[in-house]
């Protein structure tokens, strides 16, 4: 700037200058310090998450198997029956969640419903796990999961091809451990003759110790199913009537027997405790090709037995 004189007149601001400098410096230093702090916290945050998930992993394989006999004489379970029993289970905010039931079919695979493969597909594979050898499914071992292979079919909109196999890392190696055998495809479903419901709960759907429950049933004529749903009732199932009356919830995915054979998977029901409506079920003859197909997809033998 050029005063009256025609001289040159220094410019005045120059402290204004190196405030603006220091106050933008001590903002920078001041958000890199907060970006640390969260950065410290997140890290922590995650290894806590990771302490949490190996302490629930820890509790699924604590006691394996000590409680399966006694509590078969105790409530008279079929022990034949109950060690083919396991349970899909998910690790979820330190918490150990039973999903569903699933069946031993072989020495890798287990049987289940295809809904309850829905019910985990979203969260990651290591957070799933088999538990099996034990009556009560919180003390099983736990299985690491490695393929779950739900069928392309399924529509949850009609519960129709509701079946999924579901693969472990680990073998099922123990004799409580024991892979059963399926009803195939020639099985004759006779109406008004007896099977068995085996499912992981316990009395009025609420939790007590996780035990295992039996619900005995009696199979319905196909016709007599079909009217009494509203849903579509297809040759991908089959209907049993609850003959106790007494609650069966929290069993979805697991097996129905009868003849030493797991002839059904439970799909769905609407009131089942009142024996008002037929429960559904996945009727499992129906699906021995399709397991034989799903060995070539995986270009490996399930190992699954079935008998006519």
């Amino acid at each position: 700037m050029v005063n009256s004189d025609g001289h040159e007149e220094r410019e005045r601001n120059t402290p204004m200058g190196q405030l603006s400098c220091i106050t933008i410096t001590t903002l920078i230093v001041v958000s890199l310090a907060n970006l640390l702090l969260l950065l410290i916290i997140i890290l922590e945050s995650r290894k806590k998450c990771n302490e949490n998930y190996y302490q629930a992993y820890e509790n699924l394989r604590s006691s394996p198997g000590k409680r399966l006999l006694s509590l078969v004489a105790g409530r008279g379970h079929d022990i034949l029956e109950q060690r083919h029993m396991a349970a899909l289970c998910l690790i979820k905010y330190n918490r150990i969640l039973l999903i569903c039931g699933t069946t031993i079919i072989s020495k890798y695979w287990v049987l289940t419903a295809a809904h309850c493969c829905e019910l985990v597909k979203t969260y990651p594979v290591e957070k799933i796990k088999i538990s099996s050898n034990s009556g009560k499914w919180r003390n099983g071992i736990a299985h690491d999961v490695d393929k779950i292979l739900r069928h392309s079919n399924y529509t949850q909109k009609t519960v129709s091809h509701n079946l999924c196999l579901i693969k472990v890392k680990n073998p099922f190696s123990d004799h409580l451990e024991v892979p059963v055998t399926l009803a195939g495809s020639r099985y004759k479903y006779i109406a008004n003759t007896s099977a068995t419901t085996l499912g992981w709960s316990s009395k009025n759907g609420v939790y007590e110790d996780d035990e295992l429950y039996s619900i005995k049933v009696t199979l319905v004529p196909f016709a007599n199913c079909k009217n009494l749903h509203n849903l579509d009732i297809d040759e991908t199932m089959i209907c049993a009537t609850n003959l106790g009356k007494t609650d069966c919830s929290y069993d979805s995915g697991g097996p129905l027997f009868q003849n030493n054979l797991v002839i059904g998977i439970v799909s769905f029901e609407t009131d089942c405790a009142s024996g008002n409506y037929p429960r559904v079920y996945t009727r499992i003859a129906y699906f021995e090709k399709w397991i034989g197909y799903v060995e070539q997809l995986v270009k490996g033998k399930i190992g699954a037995k079935f008998k006519p």
